[in-house]
């Protein structure tokens, strides 16, 4: 892969040195140091958790909308709804999604301020995986 007659004399003697280094490095004569990904802004970080972390709370609430507008139309409507069970079980529903979307919007308010004023990035992942947790 060397052509050794292109070789500078030092490029010869940094090959036989670093028998592993790529053709780049043997040209340039030095080690390229392994690639670091560049640690994300402490803000930017917090930004992109708070994000996830509304999704999540949003994604928590198990009543899907179809079941929710139906529940409200038993509700506000009882003259359409066939019988009693049918309009306790709209009633809760609605109560469901209530206490669902209640808690989640709980805890996004509770530890949202919290991730958007942590220092580190480690505190924000624990922060973050607390508010995971308590959902």
């Amino acid at each position: 892969m060397l052509n050794f007659k292109q070789m500078t004399e030092e490029q010869k003697a940094f090959y036989l040195e670093h028998p592993t280094a790529s053709v780049i490095e043997i040209w340039n004569c030095e080690i390229t140091p392994p690639y670091v990904p560049p640690t994300p802004d402490v803000a930017e970080y917090a930004a992109q958790k708070a994000k996830e972390l509304k999704d999540a709370c949003y994604g928590s609430i198990s009543v899907t909308s179809l079941e929710f507008a139906m529940a409200i139309d038993k509700i506000e409507n009882p003259a359409s709804t066939a019988c009693y069970y049918n309009l306790t079980k709209a009633i809760q529903v609605r109560d469901d999604f209530r206490s669902q979307s209640k808690h989640a919007m709980q805890v996004l308010d509770t530890y949202k301020p919290q991730m958007e004023s942590a220092q580190t990035i480690e505190a924000i992942d624990t922060i973050y995986q607390q508010a995971i947790n308590n959902l």
